[in-house]
């Protein structure tokens, strides 16, 4: 045989390689379209807007309202974590729907544990009620509080990262973000439902997290309290 028949014969493809096929799959989004990216972050955004909503209409100036002869802070503390269980008591059916049924139900993926979900959420439904919690005892009226809400939504969904990268928002706007329980919190229940991150690799974000609660807290608690001297 000569040698360009060798060569001939070398680049031609064998029965084996022509059979070969490389199916090309998304790991971490099975459908391979744009919702099964960004619908899982809005779930989640929606629910601490709704959540923030609620706590600020039913808590605006109720803080004003204290028993006379009832010490300071004894009944801030009681009120403001009495409150944030009743709030984690009634968002958590909301919470099993948006992270466990909806996203099997729509094809997304979906593999974190139940534990490891409500390990999450904790910290991120306590965040949002200390936070509309203390919304709620610096405003006066209510209204404005929840066309606030409504109007600043859009804008965090952006400035969450899943919309639009991170690296083309601002780093002022950044910053303000990583104020809100959505930042960190949409960050950590994604990782863990869909890309299968244990609580170890999202530690940070769930840090962030208690970190914010009990910011919010004291600030809740502090509010209630100086309500209660103005009151006294």
């Amino acid at each position: 045989m000569s040698a360009s028949a060798c060569w001939r014969a070398a680049r031609a493809p064998t029965a084996a390689s022509r059979s070969t096929r490389w199916p090309a799959r998304s790991r971490f989004n099975p459908t391979g379209g744009y919702a099964s990216y960004v619908v899982p972050a809005a779930f989640l955004l929606i629910l601490q807007q709704t959540l923030l909503m609620a706590v600020v209409t039913l808590g605006s100036g109720s803080a004003w309202r204290v028993p006379s002869g009832t010490p300071r802070l004894p009944y801030a503390v009681a009120v403001a974590c009495g409150r944030a269980l009743a709030h984690v008591a009634f968002s958590a059916p909301g919470f099993a729907i948006y992270l466990y049924v909806l996203p099997r139900f729509y094809g997304f993926s979906a593999t974190a544990l139940p534990s490891t979900l409500a390990l999450l959420a904790l910290p991120y439904i306590l965040a949002v009620s200390f936070l509309g919690q203390a919304l709620g005892a610096l405003v006066v009226r209510r209204e404005a509080a929840v066309l606030l809400l409504i109007g600043v939504s859009l804008p965090l969904f952006f400035l969450v990262g899943v919309a639009w990268p991170q690296e083309a928002i601002p780093r002022v706007l950044q910053a303000a973000a990583e104020l809100m329980p959505s930042s960190a919190g949409i960050e950590a229940l994604l990782r863990a439902n869909q890309m299968s991150a244990s609580l170890a690799d999202v530690g940070g974000q769930a840090t962030i997290l208690w970190e914010l609660a009990a910011a919010y807290a004291l600030v809740t608690i502090g509010s209630t309290a100086l309500a209660r001297r103005r009151t006294a």
